[in-house]
C-alpha cells in the first residue's frame, strides 16, 4: 500500500466526530468483519449510493459516560486526537448537546485540503442511559473557504452504552465522501487504518485531568 492511498483512507477518520438525512440512514445488516485491532472490532459494508464503503467499529473502553461525552463535545481540541484534523471550531452552539461545527482536513500535497460543516446532536435515553451522537453535513450553512474543497456528504454516529459505572461499549458508524477526484478504491483499501489511530487517541485523552474529573450537565453515568 503506498503512502498516498493510506492518507486518502485515513482522511475519513478525521470525520469521526463529526437529524439524519437519507444519506445518513444506516441499517444493521450487511456488515463484513475485517479485523480485531487491539480490541477494536472493525467492519465494512457496501453502500447503495456510493462506491465508498461504510465503516463500523466497536470497542469497550474504561470510562464514564460523563468523561466520554465531555471529550466528544470538546470540539476545539479535536486536533489533539482526531487523525487528519487541522482545524476544528464550534460556529453555533444551540445547546451544550446541539451545535454546528466547522472542520478543516489537511490533505497531502498536491491534493487540495477539504473543509466540512456539520450539525451534531447528542441525546441520552433516560431509561437505558445510552448516549447517541448523530452528525450530518450542512454544506450550505456557511460559505466555502478559499483554497478548500467543501465536503458535501458526511454522516457519523457514536453510541455509548454503559456496561458498568466506569466501562462503556462504543459503537461508531461512518458514511462519508471526501469529494474531489480521490478514487474510491484508494479509500476502501485502507479504510480501517485511521479509525484505530483516532480511537487510540480518544482513549489516551480520556486520561487527561479535564476529562477524568468531568461532570457534564444532563448526562448520567449508569
Amino acid at each position: 500500500m503506498n503512502k498516498a492511498s493510506t492518507w486518502y483512507a485515513n482522511i475519513l477518520v478525521f470525520l469521526f466526530i463529526l437529524p439524519m438525512s437519507d444519506f445518513g440512514k444506516l441499517q444493521d445488516d450487511g456488515w463484513e468483519f475485517k479485523k480485531n485491532k487491539n480490541g477494536i472490532k472493525i467492519y465494512t459494508r457496501d453502500s447503495g449510493d456510493t462506491n465508498i464503503k461504510e465503516l463500523k467499529f466497536t470497542v469497550t473502553i474504561n470510562a464514564t459516560m460523563n468523561q466520554a461525552v465531555t471529550l466528544l463535545t470538546d470540539v476545539n481540541n479535536y486536533s489533539d486526537w482526531v487523525y487528519g484534523c487541522d482545524h476544528s471550531s464550534t460556529v453555533e452552539e444551540i445547546t451544550k448537546l446541539e451545535s454546528y461545527c466547522y472542520y478543516k482536513v489537511d490533505f497531502p500535497w498536491p491534493m487540495t485540503d477539504r473543509d466540512l460543516v456539520v450539525y451534531s446532536e447528542i441525546k441520552q435515553d433516560p431509561l437505558t442511559k445510552v448516549v447517541t451522537s448523530d452528525t450530518n453535513s450542512r454544506s450550505d450553512y456557511m460559505p466555502e473557504a478559499e483554497g478548500y474543497i467543501r465536503m458535501q456528504k458526511h454522516f457519523n454516529k457514536w453510541t455509548f452504552t454503559p456496561i458498568s459505572a466506569d466501562k462503556i461499549e462504543v459503537t461508531y458508524l461512518l458514511k462519508s465522501d471526501p469529494g474531489g477526484s480521490i478514487p474510491s478504491w484508494a479509500i476502501n483499501m485502507a479504510i480501517d487504518q485511521g479509525p484505530v489511530k483516532s480511537m487510540k487517541g480518544f482513549m489516551k485523552n480520556l486520561k487527561r485531568d479535564e476529562y477524568v474529573n468531568a461532570n457534564f450537565e444532563g448526562i448520567e453515568d449508569f
